[in-house]
């Protein structure tokens, strides 16, 4: 599958179209097992970040570490969990979304 172009007025939604396509298809993919949906339907998780950055970030996004990924969900308004039973959990900061995209658009 290759990766979906998008005209020059969307360039700053690539990240979060690409993320969502990815999530999307994991299962039928063949890749849930490294990355996923939760059972809510709002947040995902990344099982592996080794084989998420060797072998699934190259496909979908410009990034080639991990940390990249990290920095581009916080940029977004992602926050993600980083103690307790929900550890390495990332959900979508519900204010954020709007103060994503304008931070994106600057």
């Amino acid at each position: 599958m290759s990766t979906p172009t998008f005209p020059k007025n969307q360039i700053n939604m690539k990240f979060p179209m690409n993320l969502h396509l990815l999530l999307q298809n994991a299962e039928l993919k063949g890749v849930s097992h490294i990355i996923s949906w939760l059972s809510d339907g709002r947040s995902f998780k990344v099982h592996n970040k080794e084989k998420f950055s060797k072998f699934i970030m190259p496909k979908y996004f410009t990034a080639s570490k991990y940390k990249s990924f990290q920095r581009s969900l916080n940029l977004w308004g992602f926050d993600t969990a980083s103690k307790g039973p929900n550890k390495g959990v990332c959900a979508p900061h519900i204010r954020s979304l709007s103060e994503a995209t304008r931070r994106r658009q600057t």
